[in-house]
């Protein structure tokens, strides 16, 4: 008899999380489309399609659809093309290699990575000692000048 229940235990994590954190809030956003929802109302109320029927006769959605395609064209078209590029050249050049040009490649931005979050930590960890002496001194001043 084959195990035909392996697969769906191993894949449900990332399924449980492709339903929480990608169908369900696409399907409640469907959902809430549907309804004119005001921030000073008490509830929504159901409208259909007309919300939609409002957003293709604005001119505002359309300019700014526009925007976005453009955007798409002039930076993720050419961004993807060249990485594809660069790949293919150091898969016809680098081809000697083999597994271990993809090790060094796949693991060198690794140590960038860690320096990076570690600036940001101190930073960080600066910034707050700094903000908490300022709240330390205002509040001595302000119980002890009284």
């Amino acid at each position: 008899m084959r195990k035909t229940w392996l697969p769906w235990l191993i894949l449900s994590p990332s399924l449980l999380f492709l339903l929480l954190f990608t169908w369900f809030p696409l399907g409640r956003s469907v959902y809430d489309s549907l309804f004119d929802t005001r921030m000073a109302s008490d509830g929504a109320q159901y409208v259909g399609l007309d919300n939609f029927a409002r957003l293709f006769a604005d001119n505002v959605f359309w300019q700014s659809l526009g925007n976005n395609l453009l955007y798409i064209l002039l930076t993720v078209v050419p961004g993807v093309t060249l990485a594809l590029l660069l790949a293919v050249a150091v898969a016809v050049c680098c081809s000697a290699g083999g597994v271990w040009l993809a090790f060094y490649l796949d693991s060198a931005p690794a140590p960038t990575i860690v320096v990076l979050f570690t600036a940001l930590f101190v930073v960080a960890f600066v910034a707050s000692t700094i903000r908490d002496s300022r709240k330390q001194k205002t509040s001595a001043t302000i119980s002890g000048g009284g």
